[in-house]
């Protein structure tokens, strides 16, 4: 209740950082689409209301069916615990789904270079005595480049330190009672079948579902924060800059340009 409102939306710290590097990277030539963006986060945020609701609806109609009374505070209590863990969750996800696109970039332009399918590589000197003027230009060109992607790769070095020190607490505690609540129903899952609940077809029925809704839920949110750390460490494996670098004519380039 207090990481959401006060410590990450009054914290600019992360946006500030993302624009930085969003203007280093156009001044490498790569456009940068924010429309991609903006539609990637409005999905984001109606699934999750989608979810909120689904959630809510399932609690409604297995309660009802059941004939139980539970005060609406507790009901409560539990959808909004859960909807904070989902919201957590989910800006994680996505700011991290924002670095992997960085990533992706900047590797699109290394490779570019290693593979000498650059811009740079495609300029030409028609007049022969130009030519090693031409080259030269093209080297200084190119060894900038480089440069700069080392130093957009610091920038998102600090990046990513930022994420995990302003997710990481409140993402330990959220996957950590999501664990527990999941093997917390899968044992009441096993207790109420041994015994005997279902004889009580409908009554073990709404049970299930809403066994399955809560361990479903619980486990999503635990997949999903891990796949995406996952898939940011695996875009990072992806480092062109690692075998660019171990050309010592390239090491020589990026001690000029710095």
């Amino acid at each position: 209740m207090w990481k959401l409102p006060f410590s990450l939306y009054a914290d600019i710290t992360f946006m500030k950082q993302t624009m930085e590097i969003d203007c280093a990277i156009r001044s490498l030539g790569v456009t940068v689409d924010y429309g991609k963006k903006g539609i990637l986060a409005l999905a984001c945020s109606l699934s999750q209301v989608v979810v909120y609701f689904a959630r809510t609806l399932c609690i409604c109609v297995t309660l009802n069916n059941l004939n139980m009374d539970i005060p609406y505070e507790r009901i409560f209590q539990v959808v909004f615990c859960d909807s904070l863990a989902l919201i957590l969750s989910g800006h994680y996800c996505y700011y991290l789904y924002i670095l992997i696109e960085k990533y992706a970039m900047l590797n699109k332009v290394l490779r570019d270079i290693k593979s000498q399918q650059a811009w740079e590589y495609t300029m030409f000197i028609r007049d022969k005595p130009n030519i090693e003027k031409g080259s030269v230009l093209q080297e200084k060109y190119i060894c900038r480049k480089i440069g700069t992607c080392a130093k957009i790769y610091c920038m998102l070095y600090k990046t990513t330190a930022q994420v995990s020190m302003m997710y990481g607490i409140g993402l330990v505690l959220t996957t950590s009672l999501g664990l527990n609540t999941a093997v917390l129903y899968l044992f009441y899952f096993m207790e109420a079948t041994a015994s005997g609940l279902f004889k009580d077809l409908q009554r073990y029925i709404y049970f299930l579902f809403y066994v399955f809704w809560q361990t479903a839920y619980a486990t999503g949110i635990i997949f999903m924060t891990v796949f995406f750390s996952e898939m940011t460490v695996s875009e990072v494996s992806l480092n062109s800059l690692k075998d660019l670098t171990k050309d010592l004519s390239v090491v020589y380039a990026l001690l000029l340009s710095s």
